[in-house]
């Protein structure tokens, strides 16, 4: 079965589900069989799965099509190639669950996620809940995430521990379907951060985030995933100083920067480093000088940066002469 554009598909259940998991597929046929494996292997079954082919080209609508005659509960859409914004947003347009569950067409839930996750919805009525994951690597290798610093915290305390290092932008997170029709900025012009974009808008409208301290999803650190950030263009560092403005811009406008003050300080040391880690160097020289007078009033926000990094700023503080040099020295020896 097949699906030529978005005006055409089918409500395989028509029921009202709990929860609405919803998956954009971009040219990862070689993994969709094993993330969709771990949809339908869960403990919990109220949901529908709803599948966003966004336009890909290597044979992963034949993969979809197989799922869709295995399983009622799927609704399959096929689009232009449009980018993850527009693709999630064709998914959310027919959603109808009461929660939304985004997923990444090369990772994985464990077998109780979904019910996990509801579950802990359903005790602390919780608009948004947040998993541990696992982060993969190629090797096999895992490491555990971050989880909150809490059972149960308010929006503004999660957006500030994601912008001090200890939470994440993606929104493969149990999330009340409401939130998203709060949405003002759906960043659909952006080749990278709209996660930010949507994340902060999802986590200031919360009355209640709550956690669940146990991995539940698996997350394939692979190159040419969505979530990969290695390798960037201009156009993609662009739309990385465009969504750093653009969340300062609406922290100042719920009149947070004091209380993100700290938060937004560290913030912009682990940018400042990501921007040298991309040999983007144009106006840099300033950016750490910035980070020096942060330092006055946080001298431990460098503390968890790499080495290089932290000789790097600490001879911007002693000098911007001194700064300049190292930075030179840095960039010619291929240590940026």
């Amino acid at each position: 079965m097949r699906y030529i554009d978005s005006l055409y598909y089918m409500y395989a259940n028509q029921s009202n589900p709990r929860v609405s998991i919803i998956i954009p597929v971009y040219n990862t046929r070689e993994y969709l069989a094993a993330t969709l494996d771990s949809v339908l292997a869960q403990t919990y079954g109220d949901f529908e799965l709803i599948i966003v082919n966004d336009g890909s080209t290597d044979g992963s609508q034949s993969v979809i099509d197989s799922y869709c005659v295995r399983d009622k509960r799927i609704v399959a859409i096929t689009t232009k190639n449009q980018g993850p914004s527009k693709a999630r947003m064709e998914g959310l347009a027919i959603a109808k669950g009461e929660y939304v569950q985004f997923l990444d067409s090369d990772d994985t839930l464990v077998p109780d996620a979904i019910e996990q996750l509801v579950g802990v919805a359903d005790a602390s009525g919780a608009d948004m809940v947040i998993p541990k994951f696992w982060f993969k690597q190629a090797d096999g290798c895992r490491t555990e995430s971050y989880g909150l610093v809490a059972p149960e915290v308010t929006g503004r305390e999660y957006l500030r521990e994601i912008l001090s290092g200890r939470g994440y932008w993606c929104v493969w997170v149990l999330t009340r379907r409401t939130l998203y029709g709060g949405i003002k900025d759906w960043a659909t012009d952006m080749l990278l951060g709209e996660d930010v974009i949507w994340k902060t808008q999802l986590v200031l409208a919360a009355n209640k985030i709550a956690g669940v301290d146990r991995p539940l999803i698996e997350y394939n650190d692979r190159s040419g995933s969505l979530s990969h950030v290695e390798v960037r263009d201009e156009r993609k560092y662009s739309d990385f100083k465009k969504y750093i403005a653009w969340l300062r811009d609406v922290i100042s406008a719920n009149g947070l920067d004091d209380y993100m003050d700290k938060a937004l300080a560290i913030f912009h040391v682990n940018n400042v480093c990501q921007q040298l880690s991309w040999r983007f160097f144009e106006g840099v020289e300033e950016e750490l000088i910035a980070i020096c007078r942060d330092m006055e009033r946080y001298p431990d926000i460098i503390n968890g940066v790499r080495s290089r990094y932290r000789k790097l700023i600490k001879a911007f503080c002693k000098s911007r002469w001194y700064g300049r040099c190292k930075l030179k020295l840095y960039i010619a020896v291929g240590k940026l």
